[in-house]
């Protein structure tokens, strides 16, 4: 199809996840600013575009103090991952959980180092990073979490040595595949 001339930030887009209506953008910006240039407002690392538009969509507020660099969509659900502090202003140690309308923070918590990757599969959440504990338990680099409560799943824990950028589920969570340094 052709190309929607969309607004734009003023930083570094990361992450991307669609859905039918939106485009959520990740990264590390301060600013959302129209074709012409002139501000759309202040969208601290995380906005929501309207997809047919490409116009900013103000009614979705999900503002980060530091990078988003991973988003993942489920249900009515907006998951996100980065090197944030806080969302919102409320606490959240670099994973959230914001609701897909509104940008709402879900009372979802599993607050860990920083995450490269997040995905979701059946009814879980599967995050890759840096991590070494994630929501209170032993994990190294990859965890899986419940995707309500973000308690931690005990019977995952493939304890990797090394960082991991990147990670995959099959829908079943059959098979999780990996990637890092």
């Amino acid at each position: 199809g052709e190309p929607v001339a969309t607004h734009r930030v003023d930083g570094v887009g990361w992450a991307v996840s669609l859905t039918p209506s939106r485009i959520y953008l990740g990264g590390t910006f301060t600013t959302v600013r129209n074709q012409s240039g002139q501000s759309q407002g202040a969208y601290a690392n995380l906005a929501a575009f309207d997809r047919t538009t490409g116009a900013v969509s103000p009614t979705f507020r999900a503002d980060t103090n530091g990078i988003v660099r991973t988003l993942a969509v489920r249900g009515d659900t907006l998951y996100l991952g980065g090197d944030f502090t806080t969302v919102n202003g409320q606490p959240r140690a670099r994973l959230a959980a914001v609701d897909l309308q509104t940008g709402a923070v879900k009372p979802f918590r599993a607050d860990t180092n920083r995450v490269n990757k997040v995905v979701a599969a059946g009814d879980r959440l599967y995050v890759a990073g840096t991590l070494s504990t994630i929501g209170g338990v032993a994990r190294n680099r990859v965890a899986a979490l419940d995707l309500v409560t973000g308690a931690v799943d005990p019977t995952f824990d493939p304890n990797v040595n090394a960082s991991v950028n990147t990670i995959a589920a099959l829908p079943d969570r059959s098979r999780v595949f990996i990637g890092g340094l």
